[in-house]
């Protein structure tokens, strides 16, 4: 009683200016009886209370709720509850078996309930309260309007105890774990009219209970200190009722100082590498217990080697089931296929008893079509890291008409690890060239084959992780630290990442001499007054003030969400202060660790982090500013409404460049802003500007096959390079899309020969307008993740019927998620053809996840070459060819030389050198005998040469026979 009093002090006190505080209505601290005591202090007598299990608490005593004691608790509402605004905050340990941490939402053997009201039998819309877990994921629920929910990502551990709190009003709820916001769940569309009325609970609900849901779903754990107030608190006061023992802890998540990754081979160490399964076409008897299909599976030949070949349909395929001898060991897989006509290969691996979404393979080949066949038997190699022993590889076509075929394959076990690459870089480069792998989502959790949310899987997930980087030849990481709704600082941590994160990714990182830049992807600011979206203030224009970016509609974008204008404008002060406050975080976060290089901004069409298009930004903030700037009058009533549509169709049809440069400019001074942020942090520091505008969403644009389309549509949305002209440390990244012309096959395309086009965009010179003319040019390679619910149980779904595999060995995954490449030296284009048109100082790859790609060899031998070069923009040297590159860089030292081959097809040159001394094999940082050389590069080949002194080179493309 004592306690409760003193918390209604520590309440008041936090109110402030604002108004009244929050009124105590309810409180059970369990110390005497189960009884509660009423804001005024008189005895609350519960209405239902049986099988109570009295326990030592946090302080004093608590109570134990579990399915095996079947306690159930329960109060009537009036008087101690209001369910229209409110919030309850308890203690609360988990006393959980291993089972039911899972993050399933799904699985309802993890749901346990700390908290909850009485719902009516249709719980949505009701207005009911619960708060409850999914696994160690905690969740609140106030059943609103458009039945949003709050979800934990600071996970909870066994026997802590954890300070939780849950605010609602109106229908809508905060969620609070030891005093952290713990952010919306969803990424779904946050702009949504609100009505006018306040949103008003169901009168059916009258009663609460604590530690299950009516004696369903208990909680599993031990509660103590319970209290319910008749308003919202805020941030501040929930945190100032937590206690102090449980307040975030800022200690750092590290690996051993001495540790040594079990994954990387040891020097001088002899893998051993076995052979374990194995399957054959023509041989390999194919049964009931071993192989699954949908679709005809035919037995061919190419030459006199047999194939199988799945059916033409798109998701045909066929499934193979191993046993592996470790299921937590290492593998590789080889297989071959026939390159012989059109053809996708989408494959998968996975748990053949398949239990969670299983990601630890997802790739495949596209043959054909776009590239020319080689009409051979060609091969592939991928690794996986397996956890479990029985397994399925899943061969699926993936387009109509171009069906998988599997000739052969292989499974080997890896002991020893894997072998690192030796990449021979220039010494004293304070940004050395980065080549590396890119995560548009926070997924690393759910790949390489470790548990969810746990810490200790979270250091052997990095640690295969890394090894895999390194053997692969790539250097850096670049990963979310600010995603959809804003930063993944514990609170919001959409992926399950275990707590402490990315402590322990720096720390991980720093260890094994990698580097990591942070990407900021965010879509919503999630403090904004969404319940100010009511058809009142979007019909008479009352949002232009706020940071709703406003339409050439003259409203807010209310529906749309990926690949359409931005929700937010980029040019009002809470959008600049809330981007500003999570590059702060991260500068804080990672700014002492040697690994991190820099931040990289995701730019696509719908993040807050440009204006998007022209469709957007005419809001009366940006227009005064425009002609304040630019002395032009813009002659619109700014009493009228809908004034942004009018605003817009004045100044495009009158002064669309100055419009398009103006905005380009404003943008270009708050980035270079952060830029400069950067470098007084330290100045090695790097903020790249990564620009993703996809062709194939664009194709109904008018300027289509205008030669510099690109770099027009990043103008209009707010980005040009030329605005970042002596800003040493700003790079602007173009985002390429290797595979979006067999990515759209099959859709509805109004104009066949716009997605023609799509198939060789990417080979002119008006692709790469963008990093032509950066300063420090970038490039990134957006894998097309080829989305498919096909193995799910569900009755439809938007991306392919679903129809899964039926075996009694096999669970199908229900979700896949693959990035199939080019077949054969077709995959390296993505990566060398750019170097036709310009010198690129960092080259990334990657989408949604990622297990391996299928094609680590290849980029491993490119990786080793880029490299060996200073990231410093070399300049073009005479060469008489269309695809032959020759680019040379004088250094204090050393006179540096590349040549690259930027064609399918093998190529000659002769080179011959000029004064300095010594000349060596860049790559390889082997001396050279001969300073005259006449040799062939195979198919998008790099070669680098490093000759100490001053010099020169020649070189002379040879024709081929």
């Amino acid at each position: 009683m004592v306690r409760f009093f003193l918390l209604a002090v520590l309440l008041a006190g936090t109110a402030g200016a604002v108004g009244a505080a929050p009124k105590a209505l309810f409180h059970a601290s369990f110390d005497q009886d189960a009884s509660g005591q009423s804001g005024d202090g008189r005895t609350v007598v519960a209405r239902s209370a049986k099988n109570l299990e009295f326990v030592p608490g946090f302080q004093g005593r608590a109570l134990r709720f579990s399915k095996a004691n079947g306690s159930v608790l329960g109060f009537a509402v009036p008087g101690n509850l209001n369910v229209q605004e409110g919030s309850f905050t308890c203690l609360f340990r988990p006393e959980w078996k291993s089972s039911e941490f899972s993050h399933d939402g799904r699985n309802v053997a993890s749901w346990r309930t700390i908290f909850a009201t009485n719902a009516p039998p249709d719980r949505k819309k009701s207005g009911a309260l619960q708060l409850w877990c999914w696994g160690n994921a905690v969740r609140g629920d106030a059943n609103g309007i458009f039945d949003k929910f709050r979800t934990g990502g600071t996970y909870l551990e066994n026997q802590q105890f954890y300070h939780l709190a849950l605010t609602w009003k109106n229908g809508e709820c905060r969620l609070y774990v030891n005093g952290q916001s713990q952010a919306h769940f969803n990424d779904s569309i946050p702009f949504r009219l609100y009505p006018a009325a306040p949103f008003t609970p169901s009168s059916q609900i009258t009663g609460f209970f604590l530690g299950s849901d009516a004696g369903k779903r208990s909680a599993n754990g031990i509660i103590d200190e319970v209290s319910l107030y008749d308003k919202q608190l805020s941030a501040d006061q929930i945190m100032a009722l937590v206690p102090s023992a449980l307040r975030r802890s800022s200690a750092s998540q590290r690996p051993a100082a001495n540790a040594v990754n079990p994954w990387c081979a040891l020097p001088g160490k002899t893998q051993k590498v076995t052979e374990v399964a194995r399957f054959l076409a023509s041989d390999t008897p194919r049964t009931q217990d071993n192989f699954a299909a949908i679709g005809p599976v035919t037995l061919k030949h190419l030459g006199a080697t047999p194939y199988l070949e799945a059916g033409e349909k798109k998701c045909d395929r066929f499934a193979l089931r191993f046993t592996l001898p470790d299921e937590n060991g290492l593998y590789r897989i080889d297989w071959s296929y026939p390159d012989d006509r059109k053809r996708s290969l989408d494959l998968t691996l996975q748990n053949a008893k398949n239990t969670a979404a299983d990601y630890r393979l997802q790739c495949g080949v596209l043959a054909g079509d776009d590239n020319p066949n080689s009409g051979k038997i060609l091969s592939e190699s991928a690794l996986f890291f397996a956890r479990g022993k029985e397994i399925a590889l899943i061969f699926m076509t993936a387009r109509a008409g171009a069906p998988a075929a599997l000739s052969q394959l292989t499974i080997s076990r890896i002991e020893g690890g894997l072998p690192q690459l030796t990449c021979h870089e220039p010494g004293n480069e304070p940004r050395p060239r980065l080549f590396g792998t890119y995560f548009e989502d926070p997924a690393l959790p759910q790949l390489f084959g470790e548990r969810q949310g746990i810490t200790q899987s979270a250091a052997a997930t990095l640690d295969k992780f890394t090894a895999y980087l390194k053997f692969s030849g790539q250097n850096l990481l670049v990963y979310p630290m600010v995603w959809y709704n804003g930063s993944l600082d514990g609170g919001y941590n959409p992926r399950h990442h275990a707590n402490g994160f990315f402590d322990l990714l720096l720390n991980t990182f720093d260890r094994e001499k990698l580097f990591f830049m942070a990407s900021v992807n965010q879509n919503t600011l999630d403090d904004f007054p969404f319940d100010s979206i009511t058809d009142s203030s979007v019909n008479k224009g009352l949002l232009h003030p706020t940071a709703a970016a406003i339409l050439n509609t003259g409203k807010p974008n209310l529906n749309g969400w990926h690949d359409s204008s931005p929700k937010f404008n980029i040019l009002h002060a809470d959008t600049q202060s809330r981007l500003e406050t999570q590059i702060d975080w991260i500068l804080e976060t990672a700014g002492k660790h040697r690994c991190f290089k820099g931040i990289v901004i995701h730019i696509t069409r719908h993040t807050l982090s440009s204006f998007g298009d022209l469709s957007t930004g005419y809001n009366d903030y940006v227009i005064d500013a425009f002609e304040r700037d630019t002395q032009i009058h813009v002659p619109v009533d700014r009493a009228d409404p809908m004034r942004g549509k009018r605003y817009s169709q004045w100044i495009l049809a009158n002064c669309r460049e100055r419009w398009i440069s103006w905005r380009c400019q404003e943008v270009a001074k708050f980035y270079r802003a952060i830029a400069g942020k950067l470098a007084q942090k330290r100045p090695d520091l790097i903020l790249e500007l990564n620009l993703l505008i996809p062709p194939s969403k664009m194709m109904r644009n008018s300027q289509f096959f205008h030669p510099d389309f690109l770099l027009q549509l990043s103008r209009e949305a707010g980005i040009d390079p030329a605005c970042y002209e002596k800003t040493p440390n700003l790079a602007i990244s173009q985002g390429a899309f290797p595979t979006d012309y067999r990515w759209e096959d099959g859709k509805k395309h109004p104009s066949p020969k716009h997605y023609a086009a799509l198939a060789t965009i990417d080979r002119s010179a008006g692709y790469y307008a963008l990093p032509v003319q950066a300063e420090r040019p970038f490039l990134h390679l957006f894998d097309r993740y080829w989305e498919s619910a096909v193995g799910s149980n569900r009755k439809s779904h938007w991306s392919d019927i679903p129809n899964p595999l039926k075996a009694s060995w096999l669970t199908e995954c229900s979700w896949r998620i693959s990035s199939p490449h080019p077949a054969g030296v077709h995959a390296m284009r993505q990566f060398v053809l750019p170097l036709r048109y310009t010198d690129l100082l960092g080259i990334t790859k990657g989408g949604y996840l990622l297990g391996t790609y299928g094609m680590e060899p290849a980029m491993a031998r490119f990786a080793r070459a880029f490299r060996s070069l200073p990231a410093q923009r070399f300049a073009d040297a005479p060469c008489d060819s269309e695809v032959l590159r020759v680019r040379t860089l004088q250094t204090p030292d050393n006179f540096w030389i590349y040549v690259v081959n930027t064609s399918d097809q093998p190529q000659k040159i002769s080179l011959a050198f000029q004064g300095g001394g010594e000349l060596f094999d860049a790559a390889e940082n082997r001396v050279l005998d001969d300073r005259n050389f006449l040799f062939t590069l195979a198919p998008y080949e790099l070669r680098t040469f490093r000759m100490k002194g001053n010099g020169t080179v020649s070189a002379q493309p040879m024709l081929q026979k």
